[in-house]
C-alpha cells in the first residue's frame, strides 16, 4: 500500500496515512478559508472523517495548481505518479445533505494533477448530470493528451447522507480497467490512455464532500 487514511487522529494540520510508505497529508483551508470538518465516520472501525467545503470562487496555490475549497494536499512523490503503474484506489464518501450541487457540479475524490489542457497525471472524480452520478477517473499524458473512462453509477446513486464506497483497478500491462460502487462491478474495460508525469501534490477532497 502507498496510501491509507483511516482518519483517527482529529489533528488540525495533518493526516497520518497507515501504509508502509510513511506519507502524510496538510490540511488546507483553500479558497473558502476554513479547515475541513472532523466528523462522525461510516461506523467506529473506520474512525472519524472530514467534510470538505467548497467556494464559488477559485484560486492559483504555490505550485499554481487551481483549487476551490479546503482539502487535503500530500506532497509530490515518486509513489503517487502512477505513471506506467497499475494500480487499485477506493475510497468511503458520503455527500452531505445540505449540499448545494449547482454550485459545484462536480466532486473530486482525489487527484495529482490530471488537468485537461493544464497538467499531466490523474484524478477521479465523480459528477451528476440529470439526477444521474457518473464516477470519472482521468488521465493525461505529457502531451496533454487526456483519456477518461465513465461509469454510471446505479439507481439513485449518491444518496446524501448515506456512505458508498467507490474503487477503480487498472492493471497497466493488459490496460484493463475495473470500477466498483458499494461492491459491485459497474464497468470493466480497456483504457488505453498514459498518466504523464507530474510533480504536483496528491489532493484528496476540495469540492464538497466527506
Amino acid at each position: 500500500d502507498i496510501l491509507y487514511f483511516n482518519f483517527d487522529e482529529e489533528d488540525e494540520n495533518f493526516v497520518t496515512s497507515h501504509a508502509e510508505v510513511g506519507l502524510s497529508a496538510k490540511i488546507e483551508r483553500g479558497k473558502v478559508d476554513q479547515l475541513p470538518e472532523w466528523r462522525s465516520g461510516r461506523n467506529q472501525e473506520f474512525g472519524k472523517a472530514l467534510e470538505f467545503n467548497y467556494g464559488s470562487e477559485t484560486f492559483f496555490n504555490e505550485d499554481n495548481l487551481q483549487l476551490a475549497g479546503n482539502h487535503l494536499r500530500v506532497e509530490d512523490e515518486s509513489h503517487l505518479g502512477l505513471v506506467g503503474q497499475s494500480f487499485t484506489m477506493g475510497a468511503w464518501v458520503q455527500l452531505p445533505e445540505t449540499a448545494d450541487l449547482p454550485a459545484r457540479p462536480y466532486k473530486k475524490i482525489m487527484g495529482k494533477g490530471g488537468h485537461v489542457g493544464s497538467y499531466p497525471g490523474w484524478a477521479l472524480q465523480l459528477s451528476q448530470r440529470d439526477d444521474r452520478w457518473t464516477l470519472t477517473i482521468v488521465m493525461v499524458d505529457d502531451e496533454l493528451n487526456q483519456t477518461r473512462s465513465d461509469a454510471r453509477l446505479p439507481g439513485p446513486g449518491l444518496e446524501p447522507g448515506n456512505w458508498h464506497h467507490i474503487a477503480v483497478s487498472f492493471d497497466a500491462d493488459t490496460k484493463q480497467l475495473s470500477i466498483w460502487f458499494d461492491g459491485a462491478e459497474i464497468f470493466t474495460g480497456e483504457m488505453q490512455g498514459e498518466i504523464g508525469s507530474s510533480n504536483l501534490p496528491l489532493v484528496i477532497g476540495e469540492n464538497g464532500m466527506s
